[in-house]
C-alpha cells in the first residue's frame, strides 16, 4: 500500500481510499467536540450503488437516549446523482452540548453510509448558543478532495479501521465519539472499505497518509 500511495503523490495526485461506516438500523453518533463555536462537514457517498435514500439530522445535546423534539433538529434528505458522486454537509454549531448525528436509510434494503467528519472554527463566533446546527450548505463540487477545505480543526475519516485526522489549529477538536443502534443496542455499527486498492477515483476520500503507520 505504502508504494501504490507513493506513486499517486509522484504522478501528481493525492491517494484516495472508500470507506465508510454503514447499517440498515438507525443510529445516533454522539460526538464530543471542545470548543462552543466551530463548524462540522460530513462526507456522504453511494459509491457502489444508485439507489441509496437516507435521511440525516443533527442537533447538540448532552444524551442520545432521547430523541429532541422536531423544532431543536436539523434534517437532510441525501439521495440521487449527486449522493452518488460525493457530498458534504456543513453544519455551522453555536453551544457547548455535544454534537449529535442521527443516520437511518429510507430504503428498507440499502444502508445509511457514514464516511467522514471534519471539524474547522466557525467564522460567527460570537452568535447565540442554540442546539440547531445551521446547514451552510451543501458542497457538491469538492468530492472527495477534503484537504484544504475542510478539517483544520481535526476530525475522523472512518472504515474498516477509523483514522483521526489532527488538528493543526488552536481551536475546536474532537475528543471522543459514540456510536448507537438504535434497534439494538448490543449490536454495533458496521465499517466497511469498498476496495482493498488506493485509487485516483475522486468520489472516494483523500487519505491522510502517515507513512509510519502504512504497511505494504
Amino acid at each position: 500500500m505504502r508504494e501504490r500511495a507513493r506513486e499517486l503523490e509522484a504522478d501528481g495526485g493525492v491517494p484516495h481510499f472508500p470507506s465508510c461506516h454503514y447499517s440498515l438500523n438507525p443510529h445516533i453518533y454522539s460526538f464530543d467536540i471542545t470548543g462552543s463555536h466551530y463548524r462540522v462537514a460530513c462526507y456522504f457517498v453511494d459509491y457502489n450503488t444508485k439507489e441509496r435514500r437516507q435521511e440525516v439530522t443533527a442537533w447538540l445535546g448532552d444524551s442520545t437516549e432521547l430523541r429532541p423534539c422536531e423544532e431543536v433538529k436539523t434534517r437532510v434528505i441525501l439521495e440521487g446523482r449527486a449522493f452518488r458522486d460525493g457530498l458534504w454537509v456543513i453544519w455551522d454549531v453555536h453551544g457547548e452540548k455535544k454534537f449529535n448525528l442521527g443516520l437511518s436509510s429510507l430504503m428498507g434494503h440499502h444502508n445509511w453510509i457514514l464516511s467522514a467528519l471534519l471539524i474547522d472554527c466557525s467564522p460567527n463566533p460570537t452568535l447565540e448558543f442554540t442546539l440547531s446546527p445551521n446547514i451552510i450548505t451543501i458542497d457538491y463540487k469538492s468530492r472527495g478532495n477534503w484537504k484544504e477545505r475542510y478539517g483544520k480543526c481535526g476530525g475522523i475519516l472512518f472504515g474498516k479501521v477509523d483514522t483521526w485526522v489532527p488538528s493543526i489549529c488552536d481551536g475546536s477538536h474532537l475528543k471522543s465519539f459514540e456510536c448507537h443502534n438504535l434497534y439494538n443496542p448490543f449490536m454495533k455499527v458496521e465499517k466497511y472499505d469498498w476496495s482493498h486498492e488506493i485509487t485516483h477515483d475522486r468520489k472516494a476520500l483523500q487519505m491522510y497518509v502517515e507513512w509510519s503507520n502504512i504497511k505494504g
